[in-house]
């Protein structure tokens, strides 16, 4: 059971920090390109949108499974 979690944890970790390294190079080539008050409304719109996707397909997915 601890060998489960710690892997579990472990695989998290690696995802969150590729995730990471992947969001901050776009960050930086766009603060490059078109200044860094671009970046960050981009990287802001992109987060509520993608927060706004997860929000319905998560409220559907617990309506369907009855939660």
């Amino acid at each position: 059971m601890e060998f489960s979690r710690a892997m579990i944890i472990s695989v998290s970790n690696a995802l969150d920090a590729g995730v990471s390294v992947i969001v901050l190079s776009i960050n930086g080539y766009i603060s490059d390109n078109f200044g860094i008050g671009s970046a960050w409304i981009f990287l802001a719109t992109l987060a509520i949108v993608l927060f706004g996707i997860s929000y319905l397909l998560n409220r559907k997915a617990v309506r369907v499974n009855g939660g």
